[in-house]
């Protein structure tokens, strides 16, 4: 076998194990945000669980490509891991829940932007005919509340964390030569 085949071999190998470990941790993360909603006061009512039901089918049958057997087999999974996750959360003062609550949240709109390819979202708000009302008095200017873009941007980062993280799991040997590159290019500590 030639060094490039080879090499071609270990990054389609790593390119497989990274979704793999990528689909284990939306599933997590679906799991855990579904028994907040379930056992942590709020104002998250049933829209929230949709919401997450339809991020759920999204990431399991498009962005992992599960069917059949498969996306049961993951359905089931998360359906375990949050009723292990609900009993936790049950134990915790309220407090630590809508923290864990609020944090949820916030992963969701990240692995909604990741999924974002597959759902169309923005070309569907994109594409809506705006209604006007020209008597309506005028909005007060935007507050600086974190946009979209800025939450798109902070999932890139997650995910490029994730990456790396997995990457030195996977291949405990790249260190040295990731550690290079981030302080050729003014990350970190040199």
């Amino acid at each position: 076998m030639t060094r490039a085949a080879l090499l071609k071999e270990r990054i389609a190998d790593a390119g497989a194990s990274l979704l793999r470990a990528a689909g284990e941790y939306d599933r997590t993360l679906i799991a855990r945000y579904g028994a907040a909603l379930r056992v942590c006061p709020g104002d998250s009512g049933i829209r929230y669980r949709e919401s997450l039901e339809a991020l759920a089918v999204t990431d399991l049958r498009q962005f992992q490509g599960l069917d059949g057997a498969a996306y049961d087999a993951a359905r089931a999974s998360i359906s375990d891991a949050e009723a292990e996750a609900a009993e936790i959360l049950r134990k915790v003062p309220a407090g630590d829940c809508d923290a864990v609550l609020t944090a949820g949240q916030l992963l969701m709109e990240m692995m909604n932007a990741k999924l974002e390819p597959w759902t169309r979202e923005n070309a569907r708000v994109g594409n809506a005919r705006p209604e006007f009302d020209f008597n309506a008095a005028r909005k007060p200017p935007p507050d600086a509340t974190p946009t979209r873009d800025v939450a798109v941007s902070i999932a890139g980062n997650f995910v490029t964390l994730v990456a790396t993280e997995l990457q030195l799991q996977v291949f405990p040997d790249t260190a040295a030569r990731i550690k290079a590159i981030a302080v050729a290019e003014g990350i970190g500590p040199g």
